[in-house]
């Protein structure tokens, strides 16, 4: 096919069309090259088809993984607040502690 739509096969077809008494060999042949070029889309139209099936199928692998990965990032964030309490927790006993240990050497 050229950019302008101008080839030979283009002027064929056209020629097919507008002639009511063309020859039918020509028809045939016309017929033949229209079903050659349908069956070639077709086959376009199946494999863009399935690539787009593979696409989304990825698409939605992709976005499962991302909400399994932000739960877990959700379930850490939680993990540290708690071990954060705890070590405030083991500062303060040990601060106790300490201070404990000062008061009974000093007594």
């Amino acid at each position: 096919m050229t950019p302008t739509g101008n080839s030979e096969e283009d002027f064929r077809i056209f020629q097919v069309l507008c002639t009511p008494g063309g020859e039918m060999s020509d028809q045939t042949d016309m017929n033949t090259t229209l079903r050659s070029e349908l069956a070639a889309l077709q086959y376009k139209r199946d494999s863009l088809l399935l690539q787009l099936q593979e696409a989304k199928s990825q698409v939605r692998k992709k976005e499962e993984r991302c909400a399994q990965l932000e739960g877990e990032t959700e379930q850490i964030k939680e993990q540290a607040a708690r071990q954060n309490v705890v070590i405030a927790s083991l500062r303060k006993r040990i601060q106790v502690s300490r201070t404990i240990a000062i008061i009974s050497y000093n007594v």
